[in-house]
């Protein structure tokens, strides 16, 4: 069986963790008002760790629909 460990590396390592949706949506905000495109992120609550929720890219799958 393979490890989840590649999956928690995607999604918690390298991205700061926000305690509440409302805070992670209001710094998405920010980083669309500083140039940056909003159309891939999105913010999510972690499945890996704790920390609450991160704001990432969509994967693939969804990019297309």
């Amino acid at each position: 069986m393979k490890s989840r460990t590649a999956t928690k590396n995607r999604s918690c390592v390298g991205k700061r963790a926000y305690p509440t949706r409302a805070k992670a949506e209001a710094a998405l905000q920010k980083l669309v008002a500083a140039g940056t495109s909003a159309e891939r992120l999105k913010v999510y609550a972690c499945r890996h760790c704790s920390a609450g929720f991160h704001i990432g890219h969509l994967g693939r799958d969804r990019r297309r629909q």
